[in-house]
Order: C-alpha cells, then structure tokens, then sequence
C-alpha cells in the first residue's frame, strides 16, 4: 500500500500503526516524491498483531511517500494510520566535538538529500566541486569540499568499492555516485560523517573505529534512524569483503548504540 502525507519540509518522528492477524514480514519505505532517490526511512520488521514502526525524519520534504509491503496476505493486514510526533534528538552534543561542525553538518545535509539527481564533478578538474559557501563572514566558518564522482578511483584507474573517503591532509571528501544513489539519504550521512571525523575529531586520524564511534555521536545527536546507521555500516563492509576486523567494528557499532540509548555513553 502507499499513502501521502504532509511533512511540510519539518523535522518530525513518524508513528506508523499496523496490525496483523498472523505474523508476517513488514516493510515500510519513507521516500520524497518531489527529487528521483531520495529515501529517507527504509525498514522491515516480523509484525504479529498491532505494532507500529517508529520513522524519525530529521530532513523530509514538503510531501512524503510511505511504502508499506507484507509476504502475506492482503486480507490478513491493516494500515492503522500516521502519527506526528517531535523528533528525539541531542543538538547540544554538537557543539562539543568541533567549532565547525555546525557548518559541515549544514552542508552535508544538502548534499545527502540531493545526492539522488544531483549532477557528478568533472574528474579531471580540480576546481569542479561541492561546497559550502553560504556565510564565509561567521567566526565558524571553515569551508568544506566534496568532489562527487561517478566512482573513485585509485591513481592507475582502478575503481575503489568505497562509497567515500577523505584526504586527511586538505579535508576535501571523494563521494561516489555509484553508491550514493542507492543509498537511503540516513545511510549517507552516516559515510560522510565517518570521515568528517577521521580529519576534524579523531585524536588519531588513521583510527577507523574512533571514526565509526564520533560519526555516530554526531548521527545520533541529530536524530537520524539506528537502524539506517547500522545498514549503511553493513553495506560498506559487504561491499569491500568483510574480515574479523570489520565484523569486531560492526559489534562495536552495536553496543555503542544501544549504550547511547541508555544514556551510558560519556562525552
């Protein structure tokens, strides 16, 4: 089934309630109608009886779609109906980590929700790139560069299976279309925030695990799904060839999560 609602560009949380007479697998996608790949929630659960999905948006359009699928049967399933409610979120963990986080976090946001359509750079021009220009006059100011690529590359041509890396030396962000395009616009924030923090907060830049944990502070702090962070972490690792150190990160994820959930994380 599908249905429309008013988000009306807001920050927002979505309840939605369903209910089944047997226990079946249930999908629900949140999409923008208005710009081509541009999902915002994308999740499946096993619902017996009345559930409901919890959907954040912390970036929406004007109108969103929801898509909700079943494997069973049409008469054993009931859309009960969307609620609005605020969107949980910790802002004022932000500005602990870095002066200009603020900055990037704006930019980012842009970029990931436009990244669907959006035009790739010239590979062979240096000064074709993605920036953040809006107010070069603030005292935070910093600007911040993403070259978007249809792939990236080594220096002999090779394509890299990454969605995104980082020159830690100048800070400028190598996104791949290729990647990003599939991508939910949560799961895309997650990769850039990842290596935001390899440059501009991890103590050792090299350190990937640091990186993983200060991205999900800043993800989480701004109210984006869990269960997208987690997705976007899986499909980066599926994507290279997973190995015991990925999967030791992959439960490091995990635990951080749920230990920030519960308030036992210290910043």
């Amino acid at each position: 089934m599908q249905t429309r609602i008013y988000t009306g560009f807001k920050e927002q949380t979505l309840k939605i309630s369903v209910n089944t007479l047997v226990a079946q697998n249930v999908s629900v996608i949140v999409v923008d109608p208005a710009k081509d790949n541009t999902v915002l929630f994308d999740t499946a659960d096993t619902i017996q009886g009345e559930d409901f999905f919890i959907v954040p948006l912390p970036l929406c359009g004007e109108f969103s779609d929801i898509y909700i699928d079943t494997d069973g049967e049409a008469s054993t399933f009931e859309y009960l109906g969307c609620e609005i409610l605020p969107l949980q979120k910790r802002p004022e963990l932000l500005g602990v980590l870095n002066v200009h986080l603020n900055e990037f976090v704006n930019f980012i946001q842009k970029f990931s929700y436009n990244a669907g359509w959006m035009r790739t750079n010239d590979p062979s021009n240096e000064n074709d790139y993605y920036t953040n220009n809006n107010n070069p006059i603030s005292p935070n100011y910093r600007q911040f560069l993403i070259k978007y690529l249809p792939e990236i590359v080594d220096e002999s041509g090779n394509k890299i299976p990454t969605p995104c890396r980082i020159d830690i030396d100048n800070g400028m962000i190598e996104a791949s279309q290729e990647y990003f395009v599939d991508y939910t616009v949560p799961m895309r924030m997650a990769v850039l925030l990842h290596e935001y923090s390899h440059t501009f907060i991890n103590e050792n830049p090299d350190d990937e695990s640091e990186a993983d944990l200060n991205g999900l502070i800043i993800y989480l702090g701004l109210g984006f799904p869990r269960n997208e962070a987690f997705m976007a972490w899986c499909q980066v690792f599926d994507d290279s060839g997973n190995n015991s150190e990925q999967m030791q990160r992959i439960n490091v994820i995990d635990q951080f999560i749920v230990d920030y959930d519960n308030n036992n994380v210290n910043f």
